[in-house]
């Protein structure tokens, strides 16, 4: 179900410039942008990527990671 939101690609840089992840699956919402891939190591200061459907590109720094876990069994 959730999967199916997932509809935007990002790419998760460190503050350096390093890639920590190239291609992930993601919702990307005003406010707020959901992963289902809670291994991926997001901390604060990171910088997310989000190519458009038109190629062109947006960037968003983490300001507060607030991973939750999943409540579904």
């Amino acid at each position: 179900m959730f999967e199916e939101m997932m509809s935007d690609t990002i790419a998760v840089y460190k503050e350096s410039g390093e890639v920590v992840e190239s291609s992930i699956k993601a919702s990307v919402q005003k406010n707020t942008i959901y992963l289902m891939n809670g291994k991926i190591p997001i901390e604060d200061g990171f910088i997310i990527e989000r190519t458009m459907s038109n190629g062109g590109k947006e960037r968003f720094r983490v300001l507060d990671a607030g991973f939750r876990e999943s409540s579904s069994s």
